[in-house]
């Protein structure tokens, strides 16, 4: 791997931490170098390429969204990662703006990092492969046309491919029969893991399929952009209307068929119109957008995106009030207020008819820093949520809300394990106290626990596990002991001290201190121990 890195942060702990770790995980970076502000950044930029770069958001001068603007605009390759913490998501919602690939949240765990950079580094070698095979590949045309027509294809859907060409010779020479003075429009057929598993082999099969619907409209172009990913570029027959009646109607059809053959993990989304061939980018944003309502409305959708939305309209804005009623419904261990809560929380999201990408990313991580704070208030052991990063990989609402519940539930469980861990502690200290200032008079497990307020077989467990002995035993000991005492520094008989400790039976006491010590009582005032 050829990859190069820049760590950009205010704070050098933070910056050198990363730096040892990625060094110390082997990832094989090709050159580290950190920064402690964006302007140095910037400085080291001139003479130095990043590949990866990682940021901190809040920083002095110039912030951490301004130094990734001015770098894409150096490097429009560089990949960008973003520190973040919780008062600094609304910052996010501009950061994804900027195609931020990924984000770490403070209190940073190093931990959460690996997955991030295993992303990253796939996506770089995968994308500088391609370039490398077509490269290769343009030295054998005929061979491999068909690989450079979905490159080409795929060059204007990401808006790399900014070459005039109006007469068409690039389709032409490719074979790609769309006509650059006709509209067009974007489908996006998006595949989850499940229907990726099932299809196999079966790839050009389901091409075939996607390729017959959408022949009903006219000419189209479709290929497999991505693993998860099937594009196809529609210009209807000119005497045919482009509307979104039509694409919507063959989509649906065309939807009930994948299902049927396939299975359920399938997604639609119908980009905007294409009034030229140079702004299928456009339209293909569009189309990921539509399919990205999956994450609202879940798979098994044909979605089409609305001309009318204009700009982000964010259904989701973290309060403190939620924190706060969250830890308390955790705190009195109730389970089924806390579900509903967190449903109350989520019903603008589900609500919403369209969200951007960006209000999706900016939902999830207000969600992951929700239940942070939430444990955080709660203070409870943080053993488990380091995986709360995980929540960042779910593809819908639902998944995510599911899980968010077993994560409160399991602070619900803890805190109420933490509770009773309290409660028995008291109760043992009680206990022990009422012992101490009343062991001379005829206690016994009945009466100790209905001072405790609890059960006496209750009572008895938790004192003999809590302390090792039974109560009437460490009672017992505590008698003897204070006895032992008496014989050692006063002058009252043996008879007057046992009634002292709460024996009124003298042979029986001097038997079981004997038992207890290993000598009788007199011995021990004689000194023939």
């Amino acid at each position: 791997m050829v990859m190069n890195l820049l760590i950009v942060d205010d704070e050098k702990q933070i910056r050198e931490g990363i730096e040892k770790y990625v060094t110390k995980k082997k990832f094989g970076f090709k050159q580290i170098t950190t920064a402690k502000d964006a302007t140095e950044a910037l400085h080291i930029s001139s003479h130095f390429k990043p590949d990866l770069l990682i940021t901190d958001i809040a920083m002095p001068k110039i912030d951490g969204i301004e130094l990734a603007t001015r770098m894409k605009g150096l490097y429009p390759d560089v990949k960008i990662v973003m520190i973040t913490g919780f008062q600094e998501v609304k910052f996010m919602k501009q950061a994804f703006k900027l195609s931020v690939v990924d984000y770490i949240l403070k209190p940073i765990d190093l931990n959460e990092l690996n997955p991030v950079l295993e992303r990253i580094i796939s996506t770089f070698e995968a994308e500088t492969e391609v370039k490398l095979e077509i490269s290769s590949l343009k030295g054998n045309w005929s061979e491999n046309i068909g690989l450079l027509r979905e490159t080409y294809l795929t060059s204007l859907l990401s808006g790399k491919y900014q070459d005039v060409d109006p007469t068409g010779n690039k389709m032409k020479q490719l074979h790609i029969a769309l006509n650059i003075k006709r509209p067009m429009v974007v489908v996006n057929i998006c595949l989850d893991e499940s229907v990726v598993n099932v299809i196999g082999p079966e790839s050009s099969r389901m091409l075939e399929t996607i390729q017959e619907a959408f022949s009903k409209l006219g000419v189209s172009e479709v290929f497999r952009k991505s693993e998860m990913e099937v594009i196809a570029v529609i210009q209807p027959d000119a005497r045919l209307p482009l509307s979104d009646d039509s694409v919507h109607e063959v989509c649906c059809l065309l939807l009930d068929r994948l299902i049927h053959r396939y299975g359920p993990g399938f997604m639609i989304g119908i980009g905007s119109l294409a009034d030229h061939y140079l702004k299928l980018a456009e339209s293909y944003s569009a189309s990921v957008e539509a399919v990205n309502q999956r994450f609202i409305q879940g798979n098994g959708h044909v979605i089409s995106y609305p001309a009318s939305y204009m700009k982000e309209r964010y259904p989701f804005v973290q309060q403190e009030t939620y924190v706060e009623k969250l830890a308390l419904y955790i705190l009195a261990g109730d389970c089924n207020q806390t579900e509903e809560y967190v449903r109350t929380i989520l019903n603008p999201v589900y609500q919403s008819e369209f969200m951007s990408s960006n209000e999706i990313q900016t939902v999830r991580l207000e969600l992951v820093s929700l239940v942070k704070q939430v444990a955080r208030k709660l203070n409870p052991a943080m053993a488990d949520f380091h995986r709360l990063s995980e929540l960042l990989e779910l593809q819908t609402l639902n998944e995510m809300e599911q899980r968010l519940v077993q994560i409160l539930f399991a602070l619900c469980e803890h805190s109420q394990q933490q509770q009773g861990r309290k409660r028995s502690a008291q109760i043992i200290s009680k206990a022990k106290e009422l012992t101490e200032s009343r062991y001379n008079e005829p206690l016994n497990v009945q009466y100790v626990a209905e001072c405790m307020q609890v059960s006496p077989n209750y009572f008895s467990t938790l004192f003999k596990q809590e302390t090792g002995v039974n109560y009437m035993d460490y009672l017992t000991t505590m008698r003897l002991e204070k006895s032992l005492e008496m014989i050692l520094s006063t002058t009252h008989r043996i008879s007057e001290i046992a009634c002292m400790v709460g024996y009124q039976d003298a042979n029986y006491f001097a038997k079981i201190f004997k038992k207890h010590f290993g000598r009788s009582p007199s011995q021990y005032r004689e000194g023939s121990y």
